[in-house]
């Protein structure tokens, strides 16, 4: 009944409430936090990833633009919405559960990953931005704790890569007003942007960087990579100071699918 209580808190109806209890009793599923952040707190439940929103008004008015935005979205390299709820003064969303964990945490527990997996991920996270930048849209915090990793079982088990946590993104001309440090477009910290689309891909160059090396971004005398390394050129290219020098999504995602 605890479980019931709990659904019927983050907004469900009676028998959807009841439908979802049944299955996870049955199947004996855990509530785990997956992780606590300065808006929000996740939580698993079997196959479930929910999102419940502190209580502050601003943090629901937070919860149900991130939740309009990602219901719109249908794509394989990002984490797929599943409804939201509202009870109180609290704001849910319920999202699939993505078993790998984040991309920080794998270079944490696990080290660098090796250069096809990097090439891989970064591939496929620029196939997301290219989707949300074809519609005009920006994710505006790409970083590796925003990367969820899953295994394809359609690709014989190889890595699938998911960009998650929408809450900083929307149409390109509302620019993100802050970022997170070693990630954020100077554009952005500035609050110089005029689009929100190019600081998306300074901050897979970023992201590219610090899987790369084990470390956060730091910028560079342009000319210091080394030109035989494609991935350094890559960076390079990605993290230029001026919007307009970046390469496009389509670009990045055709370079990382073609590798020299």
């Amino acid at each position: 009944m605890a479980l019931f209580r709990w659904l019927r808190w983050l907004g469900l109806c009676t028998a959807a409430a009841w439908a979802i209890h049944r299955r996870l009793h049955t199947l004996r599923f855990p509530v785990a936090q997956l992780g606590l952040g300065q808006s929000a707190t996740v939580f698993r439940q079997g196959k479930l990833a929910v999102k419940v929103f502190h209580a502050h008004q601003g943090l629901v008015e937070l919860g149900r633009s991130e939740y309009n935005l990602l219901s719109k979205l249908s794509h394989p390299n990002i984490v797929r919405c599943i409804g939201c709820g509202m009870q109180g003064d609290r704001f849910a969303i319920t999202f699939e559960f993505v078993a790998g964990g984040d991309l920080q945490q794998y270079v944490f527990s696990r080290g660098v990953p090796a250069v096809a997996m990097r090439t891989t991920v970064v591939a496929q996270v620029a196939a997301a931005l290219r989707y949300l930048h074809t519609g005009e849209l920006f994710h505006g915090d790409v970083k590796p704790e925003n990367v969820l990793l899953d295994r394809d079982p359609e690709r014989n088990g190889m890595v699938l890569a998911k960009l998650a946590d929408f809450g900083f993104a929307g149409p390109k001309a509302c620019c993100p007003q802050r970022g997170t440090e070693g990630y954020a477009a100077p554009e952005i910290k500035n609050h110089t942007a005029t689009d929100g689309r190019p600081a998306d891909i300074y901050g897979l160059g970023a992201l590219l960087f610090a899987i790369k090396f084990g470390r956060l971004y730091e910028a560079r005398v342009v000319g210091d990579a080394d030109e035989n390394d494609p991935e350094e050129c890559a960076i390079e290219e990605m993290t230029k100071r001026a919007p307009a020098d970046r390469p496009t999504a389509a670009t990045v995602l055709f370079f990382f699918q073609n590798p020299v």
